[in-house]
């Protein structure tokens, strides 16, 4: 289980709980919601007043003038693949819990299950706004009361236990997927074999160090205010340059070697990489076969994926050779025909 809070993506004035609500519910197509909640709402706690309960929220969050940005706190709960599906009480009672920890147990919420998607997760939209003192309340310290929280429901419930005993990494996502999957993230492992053995005092320009990156298949590139470490072969993969260490932010890099100068492209960087970035699994590996399978089955899912793009591709390549042949042949027998060039072209 995994508890996330989700931040707003710029903190405009206002709330979000007008469009969080109804995506919750119904996303943007039908309806997704599988089971549903209202917290501190009386008489409209039932799913079919979810909106009159959206209404109420709206109006108490209206009663807080001075407030400025967002004034509702959005929770995630993802559960693993393998977890049961929990039961209505037991849902409700993990919403509370979760809700407590933070210091909002006595504001209004909604809570709705998903179940469209691999692994069951809940969304829980919170009015960070008092219902009766109308004081906004902002939590603090939520991941790590949330990280305690979790591992607790997860022998209260039986439920899959995640490994929190990793040392910790600079990205929530990397973060996430190491707990789900096992696997050490590219942020872990750009900050153990780039970060903790580059000794950024003896390079001297920003060229070298472009070269140093180099033989780790990895290139630096400027990506929003910021610098970012990108694996040259697979661009999804890719993580803050300052999560290598506060040495390798952009200022620190700026005042070292001045103004950030781009290194090569993508594919010079890969003929000349020599240890890149390799998925293994966190920790020391039991001697069971189940990575070499797991590593077997992906290998045979990546084959197939490719097989199945070239083969789409060369679907495409027919259907256009064959509409370049039809329109060529039409052209052809317009031009052919003894009238007006002018008809010709209306054609």
């Amino acid at each position: 289980m995994i508890i996330t809070p989700k931040r707003p993506r710029n903190n405009r004035t206002g709330s979000r709980v007008s469009r969080l609500v109804p995506y919750m519910l119904k996303g943007k197509g039908g309806e997704r919601c599988t089971w549903y909640m209202a917290g501190n709402l009386e008489g409209v706690d039932r799913r079919e007043d979810a909106e009159l309960a959206l209404s109420v929220i709206k109006l108490v969050q209206d009663g807080n003038v001075r407030a400025r940005g967002d004034k509702t706190y959005h929770v995630v709960i993802s559960f693993h693949p393998s977890d049961r599906t929990l039961q209505g009480a037991e849902l409700a009672e993990l919403v509370r819990k979760t809700v407590a920890v933070v210091g909002l147990g006595d504001h209004q919420y909604i809570a709705v299950r998903h179940s469209d998607q691999e692994h069951e997760h809940l969304h829980i939209a919170v009015n960070k706004v008092h219902p009766e003192t109308l004081k906004i309340h902002h939590p603090f310290r939520d991941i790590p009361r949330f990280r305690v929280l979790a591992a607790e429901l997860e022998k209260e419930l039986g439920l899959h236990e995640v490994d929190r005993s990793v040392t910790r990494v600079e990205s929530d996502r990397s973060r996430d997927y190491e707990a789900q999957r096992g696997i050490e993230s590219f942020s872990r492992w750009a900050r153990r074999t780039i970060g903790n053995t580059t000794e950024l005092e003896r390079i001297e320009s920003w060229e070298a160090l472009h070269d140093e990156l180099s033989r780790f298949g990895v290139c630096l590139v400027r990506r929003g205010n910021g610098l970012a470490v990108v694996d040259a072969t697979r661009q999804t993969l890719a993580c803050k340059a300052s999560a290598l260490g506060r040495q390798w932010s952009k200022q620190r890099l700026s005042e070292r070697y001045g103004e950030f100068v781009p290194g090569p492209n993508s594919a010079e960087v890969a003929r000349e990489q020599v240890d890149a970035y390799v998925e293994r699994p966190l920790g020391r590996a039991p001697d069971d076969g189940l990575w070499r399978e797991y590593q077997e089955a992906l290998g045979a899912a990546r084959t197939r994926r490719d097989e199945h793009r070239e083969a789409l591709s060369a679907k495409i390549d027919t259907a256009r050779a064959a509409h370049r042949r039809h329109f060529k042949l039409r052209h052809h027998a317009i031009a052919a025909m003894p009238i007006p060039g002018r008809e010709k072209h209306k054609l």
